[in-house]
């Protein structure tokens, strides 16, 4: 069982995913964690952009890597069975609805909700000025898009590239994930 969540900045991913994880017993990757794994399984440095969700040339990365041609869209799906596995886990970001958008045990998740609302989550959670948190909301997002339309040559946060997209906002975190839950049981 995989479960993806894509998610805007501030809709709560994290603490959804965890819930969600929990719920299944299952481990959670967000940035951090995923990292961790590919720095433990000695994988970090061969996958750093990828990994810090950062978009490179494709041409220069190419040559600096010595390959002859370079179909970025194959780098996410690459990365992800070599630092994952076949192992049950909940994904956050990391174009995981892509990579596995073949696999039937696969629930791909797409949060969003209000901006007002997310920059108060961020404003929260970093201690910073309203003004701050709107430019890191915006920011984050469009680095997202960035970084997923790059790496999949698909639109982030369309809805025919998720099984399920939720406000996140409309019922609160925990109804959310109890969302996913239920919604995941029912393919079973």
């Amino acid at each position: 069982m995989i479960i993806t969540i894509a998610r805007q900045c501030g809709s709560g991913g994290v603490s959804i995913g965890k819930m969600v994880a929990d719920h299944f017993e299952i481990p959670i990757y967000d940035k951090t964690a995923l990292n961790k794994l590919a720095q433990k399984n000695g994988l970090y440095d061969k996958y750093s952009n990828f990994l810090d969700e950062r978009t490179v040339n494709s041409l220069l990365y190419a040559i600096s890597k010595g390959d002859n041609v370079l179909d970025i869209t194959s780098t996410p799906k690459q990365v992800l069975t070599e630092v994952l596995g076949e192992q049950d886990c909940v994904l956050v970001g990391r174009c995981g609805n892509y990579v596995y958008k073949d696999s039937p045990d696969c629930t791909s998740v797409f949060l969003y909700g209000d901006l007002d609302k997310r920059v108060e989550v961020m404003m929260k959670r970093l201690s910073i000025s309203e003004k701050i948190a709107r430019k890191v909301v915006t920011d984050t997002d469009e680095e997202r898009k960035t970084y997923h339309n790059y790496y999949t040559h698909e639109e982030w946060g369309a809805a025919d590239g998720y099984d399920l997209s939720i406000d996140s906002f409309a019922q609160g975190f925990d109804e959310s994930a109890k969302k996913i839950i239920a919604f995941v049981e029912g393919k079973k």
